[in-house]
């Protein structure tokens, strides 16, 4: 029904031009900065590999092989266009029936975000609030805002990428 979108790197947003053409027609949610970023992200992304596979192509050619296709293209990137929905920090947004989020800043890169997701079935007292959040970055940067902590959580997931390192203060 909806993809919520934490950031643009392109570990996190890589694959969604992949998702019309496997019959997702619902909007991705993102703040402003994030869809920005991940438009240009995903443009570069498709420059790349159209570039690449045309390189492998000549070689696959040479030795008689089959030409291989690149994850997608442009097309699939401008498939996306009007499946963007901006969405500010600390509005709510219902995404699917029974199903709210709210943004928060994570800190990580510009337009980055945590989300609230509040979920609400027929028979529950309260919604059950789930939050997750691709990457949060660290306190005092220089041009990001710090992190904001969640105000309540039932279930919290977490990337932990890093988890098992230990960093400089």
């Amino acid at each position: 029904d909806a993809v919520v979108l934490t950031h643009a790197h392109l570990d996190h947003c890589g694959r969604l031009p992949l998702l019309p053409s496997r019959g997702f027609n619902g909007k991705i949610h993102a703040t402003p900065a994030t869809v920005d970023f991940a438009q240009l992200v995903l443009n570069d992304a498709a420059r790349i590999q159209e570039s690449d596979r045309a390189k492998e192509n000549r070689r696959r050619q040479r030795r008689g092989q089959r030409p291989i296709a690149p994850l997608y293209g442009q097309a699939e990137v401008d498939a996306l266009e009007d499946r963007w929905s901006e969405l500010l920090y600390e509005q709510t947004r219902e995404i699917a029936p029974g199903i709210s989020i709210r943004l928060f800043d994570s800190g990580h890169i510009l337009g980055s975000a945590s989300v609230e997701m509040s979920i609400r079935e027929s028979g529950m007292a309260a919604p059950r609030v789930i939050v997750f959040s691709g990457d949060i970055g660290p306190r005092n940067s220089p041009i990001l805002r710090d992190p904001i902590a969640p105000r309540h959580a039932d279930v919290v997931f977490e990337e932990s990428t890093y988890g098992d390192r230990d960093h400089r203060s």
